[in-house]
Formats: structure tokens, sequence, C-alpha cells
């Protein structure tokens, strides 16, 4: 794909992560729909779902921080980093979670 130069940073981008489809819906949002299905399960402790509750409130914080100052302040370069690491961030808890979901079917 041929981008003018000043877009010539998009070719560098990581490529787009594909959404499970067990965290596709009810919203549109993958993390707050990953929040659910943990917060839905029989498995987790107070001491889980304490951390499930730090990442949706700092996914919250970083999205009013996007939409208020952040799309004021950062380059478009800029911004679809800031995109690509919460989505990094939100796969990696998708990842760690459908492991210790495995691993506690395993068990029973």
């Amino acid at each position: 794909m041929s981008v003018p130069d000043d877009w010539a940073w998009l070719e560098e981008m990581p490529g787009q992560w594909p959404t499970p489809e067990e965290i596709t819906g009810p919203t549109a949002a993958p993390a707050t729909n990953l929040v659910l299905l943990m917060l839905s399960s029989e498995m987790l402790g107070n001491d889980l779902v304490e951390l499930v509750g730090e990442f949706i409130a700092e996914d919250a914080r970083f999205n009013i921080w996007i939409g208020v100052e952040g799309k004021h302040e950062l380059s478009m370069h800029q911004l679809a980093e800031c995109s690509v690491l919460l989505r990094e961030c939100t796969k990696s808890i998708y990842e760690a979670w459908r492991d210790f979901s495995q691993a506690h079917e395993r068990a029973q």
C-alpha cells in the first residue's frame, strides 16, 4: 500500500489483533466485554475481582484522557501508538484469562 510520506509510519504499525469472538459483545469495547466475561464467571476470588476493577478503571481513565486532552496534545502517530498499547494490554489480559479458564476447567 502506498501512502504519502507524512503517513509512512502507518506501514510500520503492528497488525491488528483479531478480537476473539467471545469478547466482541455485548458492547463495542473488547476491554469492557472481557471484564464482563471475567466478572460473570464463578472462578474469580476477591483479589482477582479487584484487579479486574483496576483494569477497567484504567481503561476508562485512558479513554477519558484521550477524548479530552490526548487528541489535542498528541500527533496521529502517537495516538495510534497509544491505541496499539491498549490493544496489547487487552490481548495479554485476555490470553491470561483464557489460560486461567482452561486450567480451571481441567481441574474440575
